[in-house]
């Protein structure tokens, strides 16, 4: 079996039993999970982590940010917070 389609599996069973797939990260094998899964593909882009192609190029269905942004925010409104009560 071709090493795609090995990948391709792999990915099928877990997200049969877990629903999600972690750790990918290289565009070439985003495209390659979108084009084997019979489901739209979404995916999460961590703080810190590279940003991944254009939705369009890469055929996912949606790029989320969370939760680091929303985090960041939180954080800041707590900083407000505490420095309006000092």
């Amino acid at each position: 079996m071709p090493a795609c389609e090995q990948m391709a599996e792999a990915a099928r069973r877990q997200m049969r039993h877990r629903g999600r797939l972690r750790g990918v990260v290289a565009d070439p094998l985003i495209a390659r999970l979108v084009e084997a899964s019979p489901l739209a593909v979404n995916i999460m882009v961590m703080t810190g982590s590279a940003e991944p192609g254009p939705p369009g190029e890469l055929g996912v269905a949606r790029i989320s940010h969370v939760p680091g942004p929303w985090r960041g925010a939180m954080q800041w409104l707590a900083d407000a917070a505490r420095a309006t009560m000092a």
